[in-house]
C-alpha cells in the first residue's frame, strides 16, 4: 500500500512536467497559414515536373518526387504545409521562411503574377537547377523583401536583371549563374550592402562591373566569369578587401593586370583567364601569401615565368597557359609543396627542362607541358620517384621514345604524348594503364601495337587518338566497349573491317580515315547511328554500297565517305539524321539523281557530292523551307542536265547572310571528365574540325578547316543549260560561286552585282554571249575572275578590282577587247570585232586552259587560318590579292 502511495505522489509531481514535455513537442511543427498553404499548391500547379526535366548539369540528377508531399489530403498532418518537403517555417511565427526547390524536375513559366510572390516572409529561395522556359526573371522578385539567400542559378531565365533587385537590402547571398541573362550588370546592386556572395557567372551580360559595386565591403566572393564583360579590371577592387574569391575569366578585358590588385592580401583564389590581358605577370602578385588559385591562361601575358611563384607556399592551382611566356621553367616551382595542378601549354617556354625538378611535388595529379619549346629530359633514374600522375600532357616536347617513368605511372587518366618523335611499337607495359581515359599518341612515327592485347586493361578508356603515325597491317583490336572517341586516320592500316567494330556501342566519334582498308562497310555501322555523331572512313577503298541507317535514333552530324569506291545510291534513311550538319559523299562511284529529299534536313551546311555519277535534272523545290541552312554545295563533275534551279537560290537563306566575321569552325566538341573528384578542374576537351578534300589532276585540295560563315556553290563540269538565273545575285554573302565547264548561254546576269562578298567567280567553258557587265565591278571583293572561252564581246572593264585581273581571265573570246589582252577596241565608240561562231571556242585550242579548273583550299594553323585558291596545275596567284590573304594555300597529300 505503502509503495503505491508512493508512485501516486510521484506522478502527481511530475505529470506537469510531462504535460509540458508533450505540449512543446506538439508544436516543434508549426502550422502553416491557410493563405501561404494556397500560394504553394498554386505554384505546384502552374509549374510542369517530371524525371524528362531533371537538370543534367553538375553529373548528378534531380528529384522529380520533391513536391509529392505537396498535397492536401491525408489528414492534418499531410495539409500542414510546414511538414512538406523543400518547406521551412519559421517556428514563432508559423510563416513559410524558406523555399528549397533546388533540382526538383520543374518546367514552366514564371511570372510577376506567381503565387510564389505571396510568400512574402521568405528569407531564403533556392529555385537553382530547373528550368524556366527562358522566362525572364519576374520583377515581383523583389517584393520579397526579406530575402537574404536567393540562388537562380541554371533555369534557363533570360532577359535583364531586374531594377527591383535593390529592393533586396537584406541579401547577403546572390546567385543567377548558368542562365542567358543579357544587358548591363545594375547601378543599384552596389547598394546591397549586406553582400557577401555574388554569383552572375554563365550568362551574357555585356559593359563593364559597375562602379557601385565598390560600396559591398562585405563581399567576399564575387564571380562574374563567362560574360562578354569589356574594359579594363576596375580600380574600386581594391576597396573589396574582405574579396577571398575573384573570378573573371572569359570576359572580353583588356590593358594589363593592375597592380591595386595586390591590396587584396585575402585572396585566396583568382581568376583572370580567357581574357586579352596584355603585358607581364605583376609582381604584386607576391602579396598574395594566402593564394590557392592562380588561373591567367589563355591571355596575351609576356615576358618570363618569375622565379618568385615559389614563394606562395600555399599554392595549389596554377594555370600559366596558352600565353606568351617565354624563357625557362623556373626551378623554384619545386618549392610549391601543395601544387596538384600545373599548366604552362602553349607558351613560348624554352631551354632544357628536367623533369626530375617536379618530383618532390608528390601532391602533384595534373602536369601540362605540352606545346613549348624546349627539350624535356626525364630523369633516368628517377622512375619511382615521381608523383601519381592522374593527368599528364607532354606534347611536343622534342621527346624521341617514351619515357621510362611512366611505366609505374598506374594512376593516368590522361596521357598526351602527342607531336613527338617517338617511334617504333608502343611498349607492351602500356597494358598497366589500368585507369586511363585519354590516350593520345598521334603524330609521332608508331609502327605498331605490341603482340600482347593491351586492349584488354582498358576497360575505362573513353578516347584512344593514334592519328598521323606510321601504323600496318590490319586495324587494330577492338577498344573496350567503353570508347567513345576513336581516332585511327592517316595511318598504312590496311586489310577489311571487322563487324566486330560493332561492338563499341557507345562510340560518339569514329575516324578511320586516310588509310588503305579494302572492304565493304560493316553494315553493322548503322546500328551505332543512335550514339555516332562523326563517322569519317574517307580516303580509302571501301566498296560495294553504303549501308542504310537504323530505323531508330540517328545523332550523327558528319558523315564523310568521300575518296572511296562505293556504288549504287544515296540511302533514304540518311533523311532520318535531323541533327546532320556535314555529308561528303563525292569522288566515288554513287548513281542517282540530285537528293532534294535532303532539303527537310534544317541543320545541313555542307553537302560535298562531286566526282560521282549523279544524272538528270535539279528540280525545283517544293516548298521555301529545303535547305535552309545550306552553306557549301559542290555538285561538280557529275552528269546533272537542264536548268539552273532559280527557285533553290532564293531559299538558300544562310547563304543570303552577310557575316564575315568569327574564327570559329564547323566541327564537333567535347569534354570527357577524367575522374568525378577532377571533373570541374581537369577534363579532356577535344575537337574535330570538319573537312573537306578535293582531288584536281592528281593534286590533293584540302579545307583542313572550315569557317563557320563560309559559303560556296560548285555547279562545275556538268551539262546544265539555259541562262544563269538572276535569282543567283540574292545570295549576298557567297564567297565562291563556280558554274564552269557547263552548256551556260545567254548574257551574264547584271543581277550577279548583288554577290558584295563574292571573292571568286568562275563562268568559263560555256556559251556565255554579250558584254560583260559594268555592274560587277561593284564587286569590290572579287580576287578571282574567270570568263575565259566563252562568246563574249565588247571592251573589258578596267576600273577596281577589274584592273588587277590578266589576260587569263578572258582567252577564248574573239569578240572582247581591250587590256589586258593585246587586241584593242576599234573606234573612239570601242566597237569591239564580231564575235567566232559557236563552238569555236571550244575547239581546236592547245593551251593550259584546255583543263582548266579552281578550287578553294584550307588550311589551319596555330596562329590563324589560311584558305587559298588554285588556278589549275602549277599557276600562282599573286599573294597580295585580299581572297589569298583571307583565304590561303594549297598543300600535297603526305599519305600515298
Amino acid at each position: 500500500m505503502a509503495e503505491s502511495s508512493s508512485l501516486f505522489i510521484v506522478f502527481v509531481y511530475l505529470f506537469p512536467l510531462l504535460f509540458h514535455l508533450l505540449t512543446a513537442a506538439s508544436h516543434s511543427v508549426p502550422w502553416c497559414h491557410e493563405d501561404e498553404r494556397s500560394a504553394l499548391m498554386q505554384l505546384k500547379q502552374s509549374l510542369k515536373e517530371g524525371p524528362e526535366y531533371c537538370s543534367k548539369l553538375y553529373d548528378s540528377w534531380g528529384d522529380d518526387k520533391k513536391l509529392e508531399s505537396w498535397q492536401l489530403e491525408g489528414g492534418q498532418e499531410g495539409s500542414n504545409c510546414c511538414t512538406w518537403s523543400g518547406v521551412q517555417c519559421d517556428g514563432r511565427t508559423n510563416h513559410v521562411i524558406g523555399l528549397d526547390l533546388r533540382k526538383a524536375c520543374l518546367y514552366g513559366s514564371i511570372n510577376s503574377s506567381s503565387s510564389l510572390f505571396r510568400l512574402s516572409h521568405l528569407e531564403n529561395l533556392d529555385l537553382s537547377l530547373n528550368n524556366f522556359n527562358f522566362s525572364p526573371i519576374p520583377p515581383a522578385i523583389g517584393n520579397l523583401w526579406r530575402l537574404t539567400m536567393l540562388d537562380l542559378s541554371a533555369n534557363v531565365f533570360t532577359g535583364e536583371i531586374p531594377s527591383s533587385f535593390s529592393n533586396l537590402t537584406r541579401l547577403s547571398y546572390l546567385d543567377l549563374s548558368v542562365n542567358q541573362l543579357t544587358g548591363q550588370i545594375p547601378s543599384l546592386l552596389g547598394n546591397i550592402h549586406q553582400l557577401s556572395e555574388i554569383d552572375l557567372g554563365y550568362n551574357k551580360l555585356t559593359g563593364q562591373v559597375p562602379s557601385s559595386f565598390q560600396n559591398l565591403t562585405q563581399l567576399s566572393r564575387l564571380r562574374l566569369n563567362q560574360n562578354q564583360l569589356t574594359g579594363q579590371i576596375p580600380s574600386f577592387f581594391t576597396t573589396l578587401n574582405e574579396l577571398r574569391m575573384l573570378y573573371l575569366s572569359k570576359n572580353r578585358l583588356t590593358g594589363q593586370i593592375p597592380s591595386f590588385l595586390g591590396n587584396l592580401s585575402q585572396l585566396s583564389k583568382l581568376d583572370l583567364s580567357v581574357n586579352q590581358l596584355t603585358g607581364q605577370m605583376p609582381s604584386f602578385v607576391w602579396n598574395f601569401t594566402q593564394i590557392s588559385r592562380l588561373r591567367l591562361g589563355q591571355n596575351q601575358l609576356t615576358g618570363p615565368i618569375p622565379s618568385q611563384l615559389g614563394s606562395l607556399i600555399y599554392l595549389e592551382y596554377l594555370d600559366l597557359s596558352l600565353n606568351r611566356f617565354h624563357g625557362p621553367v623556373p626551378s623554384s616551382i619545386s618549392h610549391l609543396s601543395n601544387l596538384w595542378y600545373l599548366n604552362v601549354y602553349g607558351n613560348n617556354l624554352s631551354g632544357n627542362l628536367n623533369l626530375g625538378m617536379f618530383s618532390g611535388l608528390q601532391g602533384l595529379m595534373a602536369l601540362v607541358l605540352s606545346f613549348n619549346d624546349f627539350t624535356l629530359l626525364p630523369e633516368p633514374n628517377a622512375s619511382e620517384s615521381y608523383p601519381l600522375f592522374r593527368s599528364l600532357g607532354l606534347a611536343s616536347c622534342k621527346l624521341h621514345e617514351v619515357p621510362e617513368f611512366l611505366r609505374h605511372q598506374h594512376d593516368l587518366k590522361w596521357l598526351d604524348l602527342s607531336y613527338n618523335n617517338i617511334s617504333g611499337q608502343i611498349p607492351e607495359w602500356f597494358s598497366g594503364f589500368v585507369s586511363v581515359r585519354s590516350l593520345n599518341l598521334s603524330y609521332n612515327s608508331l609502327t605498331g601495337f605490341p603482340q600482347h592485347p593491351v586492349f584488354l586493361n582498358w576497360t575505362r578508356l573513353r578516347s584512344l587518338d593514334v592519328r598521323s603515325n606510321q601504323l600496318q597491317g590490319p586495324l587494330p583490336a577492338v577498344p573496350h566497349a567503353s570508347i567513345q572517341f576513336y581516332f585511327v586516320s592517316n595511318n598504312r592500316l590496311s586489310g577489311t573491317i571487322s563487324p566486330v567494330i560493332c561492338n563499341m556501342n557507345n562510340i560518339q566519334l569514329l575516324d578511320l580515315a586516310k588509310n588503305n582498308f579494302s572492304s565493304v562497310i560493316p553494315r553493322c555501322l548503322s546500328n551505332l547511328s543512335s550514339t555516332l555523331t562523326v563517322l569519317s572512313l574517307h580516303d580509302n577503298n571501301f566498296y560495294g554500297g553504303i549501308p542504310q541507317l537504323s530505323k531508330g535514333t540517328c545523332s550523327l552530324r558528319m558523315i564523310d565517305f568521300s575518296s572511296n569506291l562505293l556504288e549504287g545510291p544515296l540511302p533514304r534513311s540518311l533523311a532520318n539524321c535531323t541533327e546532320l550538319e556535314f555529308l561528303n559523299m563525292g569522288n566515288n562511284m554513287i548513281r542517282d539523281i540530285f537528293p532534294s529529299w535532303l532539303g527537310s534536313l534544317a541543320n545541313l551546311k555542307v553537302l560535298i557530292l562531286q566526282s560521282n555519277r549523279l544524272q538528270g535534272p535539279i528540280m525545283e523545290p517544293k516548298s521555301n523551307f529545303e535547305f535552309p541552312n545550306l552553306q557549301i554545295l559542290d555538285l561538280s563533275r557529275n552528269k546533272l542536265v537542264g536548268l539552273l534551279p532559280s527557285n533553290y537560290f532564293q531559299y538558300w537563306k544562310a547563304m543570303r547572310v552577310l557575316n564575315t566575321g568569327g574564327s570559329s569552325y564547323i566541327g564537333y566538341s567535347w569534354n570527357v571528365p577524367q575522374s568525378p573528384f577532377m571533373s570541374s578542374f581537369v577534363s579532356v576537351k577535344g575537337g574535330y574540325d570538319f573537312s573537306m578534300t578535293i582531288v584536281n589532276k592528281g593534286t590533293v585540295m584540302v579545307y583542313a578547316k572550315i569557317l563557320e560563315y563560309l559559303t560556296v556553290i560548285d555547279l562545275s563540269s556538268n551539262n546544265f543549260t539555259g541562262e544563269i538565273p538572276k535569282s543567283i545575285g540574292s545570295l549576298e554573302g557567297l564567297h565562291l560561286l563556280n558554274l564552269s565547264h557547263n552548256l551556260l548561254a545567254g548574257r551574264i546576269p547584271p543581277a550577279l552585282n548583288g554577290l558584295t562578298n563574292l571573292e571568286a567567280l568562275d563562268l568559263s567553258r560555256n556559251h556565255l554571249s554579250g558584254e560583260i557587265p559594268e555592274k560587277l565591278t561593284e564587286l569590290t571583293y572579287l580576287a578571282v575572275f574567270n570568263v575565259s572561252y566563252n562568246q563574249l564581246s565588247g571592251s573589258i572593264p578596267r576600273v577596281k578590282q577589274f584592273n588587277t585581273f590578266d589576260n587569263s581571265s578572258y582567252k577564248g573570246n574573239a569578240g572582247l577587247c581591250g587590256e589586258p589582252l593585246s587586241k584593242k577596241c576599234a573606234g573612239p565608240d570601242n566597237v569591239a570585232p564580231p564575235a567566232p561562231a559557236a563552238g569555236d571556242d571550244h575547239e581546236g585550242s592547245n593551251t593550259l586552259f584546255d583543263d582548266f579548273d579552281w578550287k578553294i583550299i584550307l588550311m589551319g594553323f596555330a596562329s590563324g587560318l589560311v584558305i587559298g585558291v588554285v588556278l589549275g596545275q602549277g599557276i600562282s596567284i599573286r599573294g597580295d590579292n585580299l581572297f589569298v590573304r583571307k583565304f590561303g594555300r594549297r598543300y600535297r597529300r603526305r599519305h600515298a
